[in-house]
């Protein structure tokens, strides 16, 4: 008798464990769905094209640095709100 209920409990835990890693991975797509699609915008504002032509330059760019698209997405994303960051500074300005 205990035994079945110790048997349900694990099936229990492992279904909340197999949900939590769905959700985690499902999270993770939607955070890098995002992040490649401000480097496409990114793209486009420096180089013109479309959205499709900035997306190919991206994957063209993870195949030759061979890393993850993401990653190259992220990279762009950072460095340009880097600059955009270290240009909104006005009090930094020496008077």
């Amino acid at each position: 008798m205990f035994a079945d209920q110790i048997a349900l409990a694990m099936q229990a835990v492992e279904a909340h464990r197999a949900t939590a890693r769905i959700a985690a991975g499902l999270e993770e797509a939607m955070y890098s769905r995002a992040v490649i699609e401000q480097a496409k915008g990114i793209m486009i504002a420096q180089h013109g094209g479309s959205p499709d032509e900035a997306f190919q330059r991206l994957r063209d760019l993870s195949q030759h640095s061979n890393t993850k698209l993401r990653d190259v997405a992220k990279r762009i994303v950072d460095e340009y709100s880097a600059r955009a960051n270290n240009r909104a500074r006005p009090s930094d300005i020496p008077r």
